[in-house]
Protein backbone atom coordinates (compact mmCIF):
# COMPACT_ATOMS: atom_id res chain seq x y z
CA UNK A 1 0.00 0.00 0.00
CA UNK A 2 2.81 2.43 0.87
CA UNK A 3 5.20 1.29 -1.87
CA UNK A 4 6.93 4.35 -3.31
CA UNK A 5 5.50 6.69 -0.67
CA UNK A 6 7.90 9.49 0.36
CA UNK A 7 7.37 10.77 3.92
CA UNK A 8 6.91 14.46 4.72
CA UNK A 9 10.40 14.91 6.19
CA UNK A 10 12.02 13.62 3.01
CA UNK A 11 9.77 15.68 0.75
CA UNK A 12 10.51 18.89 2.64
CA UNK A 13 14.19 18.46 3.47
CA UNK A 14 16.82 20.00 1.18
CA UNK A 15 19.25 17.56 -0.44
CA UNK A 16 22.61 17.05 1.19
CA UNK A 17 25.17 19.46 -0.31
CA UNK A 18 27.19 17.92 -3.12
CA UNK A 19 29.84 20.62 -2.71
CA UNK A 20 31.87 21.29 0.39
CA UNK A 21 34.90 23.11 1.75
CA UNK A 22 35.85 20.37 4.22
CA UNK A 23 37.13 16.84 3.71
CA UNK A 24 34.66 13.97 3.83
CA UNK A 25 35.31 10.70 5.61
CA UNK A 26 35.67 8.91 2.26
CA UNK A 27 38.09 11.53 0.93
CA UNK A 28 40.33 11.11 3.99
CA UNK A 29 40.46 7.35 3.50
CA UNK A 30 41.20 7.78 -0.19
CA UNK A 31 44.04 10.26 0.48
CA UNK A 32 45.53 7.94 3.08
CA UNK A 33 45.60 5.11 0.54
CA UNK A 34 46.91 7.30 -2.29
CA UNK A 35 49.95 8.32 -0.21
CA UNK A 36 50.80 4.83 1.00
CA UNK A 37 53.62 4.67 -1.57
CA UNK A 38 55.37 7.76 -0.17
CA UNK A 39 58.68 6.82 1.44
CA UNK A 40 58.96 7.27 5.22
CA UNK A 41 62.08 9.43 4.84
CA UNK A 42 60.10 11.84 2.66
CA UNK A 43 57.31 11.85 5.21
CA UNK A 44 59.67 12.70 8.05
CA UNK A 45 61.51 15.42 6.13
CA UNK A 46 58.35 17.02 4.75
CA UNK A 47 56.72 16.99 8.16
CA UNK A 48 59.82 18.44 9.83
CA UNK A 49 59.82 21.38 7.38
CA UNK A 50 56.08 21.84 7.88
CA UNK A 51 56.49 21.81 11.65
CA UNK A 52 59.35 24.32 11.53
CA UNK A 53 57.28 26.71 9.43
CA UNK A 54 53.77 26.32 10.86
CA UNK A 55 54.16 24.71 14.26
CA UNK A 56 51.66 21.98 13.38
CA UNK A 57 52.07 19.01 15.69
CA UNK A 58 50.99 15.65 14.28
CA UNK A 59 51.60 12.97 16.88
CA UNK A 60 53.97 10.20 15.89
CA UNK A 61 55.07 11.28 12.41
CA UNK A 62 58.54 12.67 13.05
CA UNK A 63 59.51 10.37 15.91
CA UNK A 64 60.34 6.69 15.61
CA UNK A 65 61.34 4.65 12.59
CA UNK A 66 60.59 5.17 8.91
CA UNK A 67 57.94 2.48 9.20
CA UNK A 68 56.40 4.37 12.13
CA UNK A 69 56.23 7.50 9.99
CA UNK A 70 54.46 5.65 7.17
CA UNK A 71 51.92 4.09 9.52
CA UNK A 72 51.31 7.34 11.41
CA UNK A 73 50.76 9.23 8.14
CA UNK A 74 48.03 6.75 7.22
CA UNK A 75 46.31 7.22 10.57
CA UNK A 76 46.71 11.02 10.45
CA UNK A 77 45.10 11.37 7.01
CA UNK A 78 42.12 9.29 8.14
CA UNK A 79 41.70 11.26 11.36
CA UNK A 80 38.80 13.72 11.09
CA UNK A 81 40.02 15.75 14.08
CA UNK A 82 42.44 17.55 11.74
CA UNK A 83 40.75 20.15 9.52
CA UNK A 84 41.35 20.51 5.79
CA UNK A 85 43.88 23.33 6.19
CA UNK A 86 46.28 21.21 8.23
CA UNK A 87 45.86 18.24 5.88
CA UNK A 88 46.55 20.32 2.77
CA UNK A 89 49.55 22.01 4.42
CA UNK A 90 50.93 18.57 5.22
CA UNK A 91 50.31 17.18 1.75
CA UNK A 92 52.03 20.13 0.07
CA UNK A 93 55.22 19.72 2.09
CA UNK A 94 55.39 15.94 1.84
CA UNK A 95 54.54 15.81 -1.87
CA UNK A 96 57.11 18.48 -2.73
CA UNK A 97 59.78 16.48 -0.90
CA UNK A 98 58.67 13.15 -2.40
CA UNK A 99 58.57 14.57 -5.94
CA UNK A 100 62.05 16.12 -5.84
CA UNK A 101 64.33 14.02 -3.62
CA UNK A 102 65.76 10.51 -3.61
CA UNK A 103 64.55 7.82 -3.76
CA UNK A 104 62.89 9.33 -6.80
CA UNK A 105 59.34 8.50 -7.80
CA UNK A 106 58.84 7.65 -11.46
CA UNK A 107 57.01 10.03 -13.77
CA UNK A 108 54.12 7.57 -14.04
CA UNK A 109 53.86 7.27 -10.25
CA UNK A 110 53.79 11.07 -9.86
CA UNK A 111 51.04 11.34 -12.47
CA UNK A 112 49.12 8.55 -10.78
CA UNK A 113 49.29 10.20 -7.35
CA UNK A 114 48.23 13.62 -8.65
CA UNK A 115 45.45 12.14 -10.79
CA UNK A 116 44.01 10.17 -7.87
CA UNK A 117 44.05 13.28 -5.67
CA UNK A 118 42.26 15.23 -8.43
CA UNK A 119 39.59 12.57 -8.79
CA UNK A 120 39.12 12.37 -5.02
CA UNK A 121 38.40 16.09 -4.76
CA UNK A 122 36.15 16.18 -7.81
CA UNK A 123 34.13 13.08 -6.94
CA UNK A 124 33.72 14.14 -3.32
CA UNK A 125 32.73 17.68 -4.34
CA UNK A 126 35.60 19.33 -2.46
CA UNK A 127 36.33 22.79 -3.86
CA UNK A 128 40.10 22.31 -4.08
CA UNK A 129 42.43 21.42 -6.95
CA UNK A 130 46.11 20.53 -7.15
CA UNK A 131 48.66 22.24 -9.39
CA UNK A 132 50.39 21.27 -11.56
CA UNK A 133 47.65 18.91 -12.72
CA UNK A 134 48.27 15.33 -13.83
CA UNK A 135 47.54 16.47 -17.39
CA UNK A 136 50.17 19.21 -17.16
CA UNK A 137 52.76 16.78 -15.80
CA UNK A 138 51.99 14.32 -18.60
CA UNK A 139 52.15 16.96 -21.34
CA UNK A 140 55.43 18.36 -19.94
CA UNK A 141 56.91 14.86 -19.86
CA UNK A 142 57.27 14.96 -16.10
CA UNK A 143 57.48 17.36 -13.20
CA UNK A 144 60.54 19.62 -13.34
CA UNK A 145 60.93 21.95 -10.37
CA UNK A 146 61.62 24.78 -9.94
CA UNK A 147 60.58 25.59 -13.54
CA UNK A 148 57.21 23.88 -13.03
CA UNK A 149 56.64 25.53 -9.66
CA UNK A 150 55.78 23.84 -6.39
CA UNK A 151 53.05 21.27 -5.79
CA UNK A 152 50.27 23.46 -4.40
CA UNK A 153 46.55 23.30 -3.71
CA UNK A 154 44.18 26.00 -4.89
CA UNK A 155 40.59 26.81 -4.05
CA UNK A 156 38.50 26.41 -7.20
CA UNK A 157 35.57 28.53 -6.06
CA UNK A 158 34.12 30.16 -2.96
CA UNK A 159 31.27 29.20 -0.66
CA UNK A 160 28.69 31.05 -2.79
CA UNK A 161 28.71 28.19 -5.28
CA UNK A 162 27.56 25.86 -2.49
CA UNK A 163 24.64 28.18 -1.68
CA UNK A 164 23.47 28.72 -5.26
CA UNK A 165 23.82 25.05 -6.15
CA UNK A 166 21.72 24.11 -3.12
CA UNK A 167 19.05 26.62 -4.15
CA UNK A 168 18.87 25.18 -7.66
CA UNK A 169 18.73 21.62 -6.35
CA UNK A 170 15.83 22.50 -4.05
CA UNK A 171 13.94 24.03 -7.01
CA UNK A 172 14.68 20.87 -9.03
CA UNK A 173 12.92 18.77 -6.39
CA UNK A 174 9.59 20.37 -7.32
CA UNK A 175 7.52 19.27 -10.29
CA UNK A 176 7.51 22.71 -11.94
CA UNK A 177 11.28 23.07 -12.35
CA UNK A 178 12.48 19.46 -12.36
CA UNK A 179 12.55 19.09 -16.14
CA UNK A 180 14.32 22.35 -17.08
CA UNK A 181 16.88 21.87 -14.29
CA UNK A 182 17.63 18.21 -15.08
CA UNK A 183 20.43 19.07 -17.56
CA UNK A 184 22.08 21.27 -14.91
CA UNK A 185 22.17 18.36 -12.46
CA UNK A 186 23.51 16.11 -15.22
CA UNK A 187 26.31 18.62 -15.84
CA UNK A 188 27.38 18.32 -12.21
CA UNK A 189 27.39 14.53 -12.49
CA UNK A 190 29.64 14.84 -15.54
CA UNK A 191 32.02 17.18 -13.72
CA UNK A 192 32.32 14.83 -10.77
CA UNK A 193 32.94 11.75 -12.93
CA UNK A 194 35.66 13.55 -14.88
CA UNK A 195 33.74 14.26 -18.10
CA UNK A 196 35.16 17.73 -18.64
CA UNK A 197 34.02 18.21 -22.23
CA UNK A 198 31.78 20.46 -24.27
CA UNK A 199 28.97 17.96 -23.54
CA UNK A 200 28.90 19.42 -20.02
CA UNK A 201 28.60 22.93 -21.46
CA UNK A 202 25.68 21.80 -23.62
CA UNK A 203 23.82 20.63 -20.52
CA UNK A 204 24.23 24.00 -18.83
CA UNK A 205 23.10 25.85 -21.95
CA UNK A 206 20.08 23.56 -22.21
CA UNK A 207 19.05 24.29 -18.62
CA UNK A 208 19.26 28.04 -19.14
CA UNK A 209 17.23 27.74 -22.33
CA UNK A 210 14.60 25.42 -20.85
CA UNK A 211 14.22 27.50 -17.69
CA UNK A 212 13.79 30.82 -19.49
CA UNK A 213 11.46 29.19 -22.03
CA UNK A 214 9.42 27.75 -19.16
CA UNK A 215 8.92 31.23 -17.71
CA UNK A 216 8.31 33.06 -20.98
CA UNK A 217 6.30 30.50 -22.93
CA UNK A 218 4.88 27.84 -20.63
CA UNK A 219 3.98 29.80 -17.50
CA UNK A 220 3.20 32.99 -19.43
CA UNK A 221 2.37 34.07 -22.98
CA UNK A 222 5.26 36.47 -23.25
CA UNK A 223 6.93 34.71 -26.20
CA UNK A 224 6.54 31.64 -28.39
CA UNK A 225 8.40 28.39 -27.84
CA UNK A 226 11.70 27.74 -29.57
CA UNK A 227 12.92 31.32 -29.71
CA UNK A 228 16.19 30.64 -27.87
CA UNK A 229 17.64 31.68 -24.56
CA UNK A 230 19.00 34.99 -25.90
CA UNK A 231 15.53 36.12 -26.91
CA UNK A 232 14.01 34.90 -23.65
CA UNK A 233 16.47 36.95 -21.62
CA UNK A 234 15.42 40.01 -23.64
CA UNK A 235 11.77 39.22 -22.83
CA UNK A 236 12.53 38.83 -19.13
CA UNK A 237 14.19 42.23 -19.23
CA UNK A 238 11.15 43.74 -20.97
CA UNK A 239 8.89 42.24 -18.31
CA UNK A 240 10.92 43.81 -15.51
CA UNK A 241 12.61 40.73 -14.09
CA UNK A 242 15.91 42.63 -13.93
CA UNK A 243 14.41 45.91 -12.73
CA UNK A 244 16.30 45.92 -9.41
CA UNK A 245 19.60 44.88 -11.02
CA UNK A 246 19.62 45.81 -14.73
CA UNK A 247 23.24 44.78 -15.18
CA UNK A 248 22.21 41.18 -14.58
CA UNK A 249 20.54 40.94 -17.99
CA UNK A 250 23.76 41.90 -19.76
CA UNK A 251 25.81 39.56 -17.60
CA UNK A 252 23.38 36.70 -18.22
CA UNK A 253 23.50 37.32 -21.97
CA UNK A 254 27.30 37.32 -21.79
CA UNK A 255 27.53 33.91 -20.06
CA UNK A 256 25.01 32.48 -22.53
CA UNK A 257 27.13 33.73 -25.41
CA UNK A 258 30.24 32.24 -23.79
CA UNK A 259 28.54 28.84 -23.51
CA UNK A 260 27.34 29.06 -27.11
CA UNK A 261 30.83 29.84 -28.41
CA UNK A 262 32.29 26.90 -26.49
CA UNK A 263 29.64 24.55 -27.88
CA UNK A 264 30.32 25.75 -31.43
CA UNK A 265 33.93 24.63 -31.06
CA UNK A 266 32.58 21.18 -31.91
CA UNK A 267 32.33 22.39 -35.49
CA UNK A 268 28.77 21.17 -35.91
CA UNK A 269 29.54 17.56 -35.01
CA UNK A 270 27.22 16.90 -32.06
CA UNK A 271 28.86 13.52 -31.37
CA UNK A 272 32.37 14.94 -31.03
CA UNK A 273 32.95 16.47 -27.63
CA UNK A 274 36.14 18.43 -27.05
CA UNK A 275 37.96 18.31 -23.71
CA UNK A 276 37.91 21.59 -21.82
CA UNK A 277 39.77 22.93 -18.83
CA UNK A 278 38.39 21.91 -15.43
CA UNK A 279 38.79 25.52 -14.21
CA UNK A 280 36.42 26.68 -16.93
CA UNK A 281 34.00 23.88 -16.05
CA UNK A 282 33.71 24.97 -12.43
CA UNK A 283 33.47 28.62 -13.49
CA UNK A 284 30.50 28.05 -15.81
CA UNK A 285 28.84 25.67 -13.36
CA UNK A 286 29.01 28.42 -10.75
CA UNK A 287 27.78 31.10 -13.14
CA UNK A 288 24.94 28.95 -14.43
CA UNK A 289 23.74 28.02 -10.94
CA UNK A 290 23.70 31.70 -9.98
CA UNK A 291 21.58 32.71 -12.99
CA UNK A 292 19.20 29.78 -12.74
CA UNK A 293 18.61 30.56 -9.08
CA UNK A 294 18.19 34.27 -9.84
CA UNK A 295 15.70 33.71 -12.70
CA UNK A 296 13.49 31.38 -10.67
CA UNK A 297 13.59 33.32 -7.40
CA UNK A 298 12.85 36.64 -9.11
CA UNK A 299 10.02 35.15 -11.14
CA UNK A 300 8.34 33.46 -8.19
CA UNK A 301 8.73 36.54 -6.00
CA UNK A 302 7.55 39.20 -8.46
CA UNK A 303 5.16 37.46 -10.84
CA UNK A 304 3.15 35.10 -8.68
Amino acid sequence: MFFGFIPWSKRNSPPKPRLREELTEDSRVRLANILKDINGEHIQKGYKELQDYTGHNIVGIYSGTIRDAEESQFLFLKNDSYDINIVLDYLEYVLNVAFTETPFLSKDKKIEIIYKIERTFEEEGILVQIKPSSKEIFENNGYHPPEDGFIQFQQVSDETIIDTDQEVRVFAMGERWSEPLAPYNKAWEMYKDGTHTTALIEKLYNSLELTTEKICSDLNNWEEEGKGVGRYIEVLKEQGLFEDSPQMSEEAAHIVQSLRVTIHRMGGDRKRHIDIDSDYCIFVLHQTSAYLSYFIKRYEKNFE
